[in-house]
């Protein structure tokens, strides 16, 4: 996969986690908060192994199983991101649904 431009977030790590925990209702010790804040990560970004473990310092193995579900799942294609997580009034229930999918817990239907 071709190396896209890199620039640096505008948004902190810590921010990123706290959204996370007022979108899912999550604190660090729950089980499916790396994934969570992998994935809400991405939107910032992308969908790149290497900059996801940058950017979040979990670690390039931790965020190899993540992509493939997401991958397997189509929430990432390529370089992008299918998803309408900041959808203003559906965004929070889109963002829960693709973590649950990633966490394996269910499958994207596809038409």
């Amino acid at each position: 996969m071709p190396d896209i431009p890199y620039e640096e977030p505008k948004i902190s790590i810590n921010r990123v986690r706290d959204e996370v925990m007022r979108i899912t209702d999550m604190n660090t010790a729950d089980k499916g908060f790396m994934e969570a804040v992998v994935l809400f990560s991405s939107a910032f970004v992308g969908p790149n192994i290497k900059r996801l473990a940058q950017f979040t310092g979990y670690t390039r193995k931790q965020i190899n199983k993540i992509s493939k579900r997401a991958r397997q799942q189509e929430i990432w294609i390529k370089h992008r991101i299918c998803a309408d997580w900041f959808n203003e009034k559906y965004g929070g229930i889109n963002f829960n649904t693709d973590l649950c999918v990633i966490l394996g817990w269910l499958d994207k239907v596809r038409k």
